[in-house]
């Protein structure tokens, strides 16, 4: 959507043109993942020596799109901080959220309701119990 919109400072005229590109990320793998990490500690922490091992690993031409340094930084410190990568943290996650069973969401369903039945009897007002209890 090529463009041109004109401003106006005081009384000096100027032209905005305003030219579309496109902004892409990409779909890095988990193998990708784990190699830049592992590359990263092993070349001294250098985000650069990181990418010429990622390129020559992957056998990637100079053009063509390597983790740039802030997504380096970000995967080591979150395997630094978890240690695990953000992909087996959220198939983690979701083999949990597979794991509940249906017993317990209608459990949770059924005091939802009760806590609904509760705030419309006292008409919105402060609950006068704890709100998380067990039974």
């Amino acid at each position: 959507m090529g463009g041109e919109r004109v401003q106006w400072w005081g009384a000096c005229r100027r032209t905005a043109v305003y030219v579309p590109f496109s902004v892409y990320t990409m779909a890095w793998l988990g193998e990708h993942r784990a190699f830049i990490i592992e590359e990263f500690i092993k070349n001294g922490e250098s985000p650069v020596a990181t990418q010429c091992a990622f390129r020559i690993r992957f056998a990637l031409g100079r053009r063509k799109a390597v983790p740039d340094k802030k997504t380096i930084y970000l995967w080591v410190s979150n395997f630094r901080q978890t240690g695990q990568t953000l992909e087996a943290l959220k198939e983690a996650i979701q083999q949990e959220v597979a794991a509940i069973t249906p017993e317990t969401i209608l459990k949770v369903m059924d005091n939802y309701r009760e806590r609904l039945q509760q705030c419309i009897n006292i008409q919105g007002c402060h609950f006068s119990d704890v709100l998380f209890k067990t039974r």
